[in-house]
């Protein structure tokens, strides 16, 4: 296998590792799956094995053309119509090939296994991000499953009510029109400012033993 042909392989493996970092860029954390995942640690497990396997073809390649390179020199040897000069110049010229070769074939692989590294540790970092993702998601779903208690003041009476974090200051307006006859676009409703009938209730910063106030108008 000649020198470029040897650059190119090396090329073409660092072209695969950018890929596959790439994609692993492109995936948003917050979206990773369990299913995703283990996708991508597959992939990465494939893409290492590969990347090991052609190195190993390169080293047994160079290992060749040493001994090609060690029989051209015994050919040279055995050339007694040539001149000294030359032949020394010839031997020089071939071990400076050989000594490029080994020196790029070393930097290419220092690349592409930093590149393997990144890749590890970019599946460190989603996993992480994955996990506290999962424990928030699952934090937040125990939260909006609990109802919370709060009170809404009107002509110095308090109303007490029950909702989830997630219903929306609409759906207590309707409860509030039952309750007082007050019909819904009569009611304005108070908790740290006025709250707009598609907010939820968490948005209007309402918690346990919060209280706001309604207002009745005719707008």
């Amino acid at each position: 296998m000649c020198e470029n042909s040897i650059l190119s392989e090396i090329e073409q493996l660092r072209v695969d590792g950018s890929g596959v970092r790439v994609t692993l860029e492109k995936i948003p954390p917050n979206n990773v799956s369990n299913v995703t995942f283990e996708e991508m640690r597959k992939d990465q497990a494939k893409f290492n094995k590969e990347v090991l396997n052609s190195l190993q073809l390169i080293r047994q390649e160079m290992i060749e053309n040493q001994k090609g390179m060690r029989v051209e020199m015994e050919k040279m040897k055995g050339e007694h119509e040539e001149s000294e000069e030359k032949m020394e110049e010839k031997m020089f010229c071939l071990k400076y090939m050989m000594t490029e070769i080994q020196r790029t074939i070393q930097n290419e692989q220092m690349k592409v296994l930093s590149e393997v590294e990144a890749i590890r540790n970019d599946m460190k970092t989603m996993k992480k991000d994955f996990e506290v993702t999962k424990k928030n998601r699952t934090t937040s779903d125990h939260f909006s499953s609990q109802k919370i208690e709060f009170a809404i003041s009107f002509e110095g009476r308090n109303g007490i009510f029950k909702y989830f974090p997630t219903d929306t200051i609409l759906d207590l307006k309707k409860e509030i029109a039952i309750r007082t006859g007050i019909p819904v676009h009569q009611q304005k409703i108070y908790f740290n400012g006025k709250c707009e009938n598609h907010k939820t209730l968490v948005e209007c910063g309402v918690q346990n033993n919060s209280v706001g106030y309604m207002q009745q108008g005719s707008y």
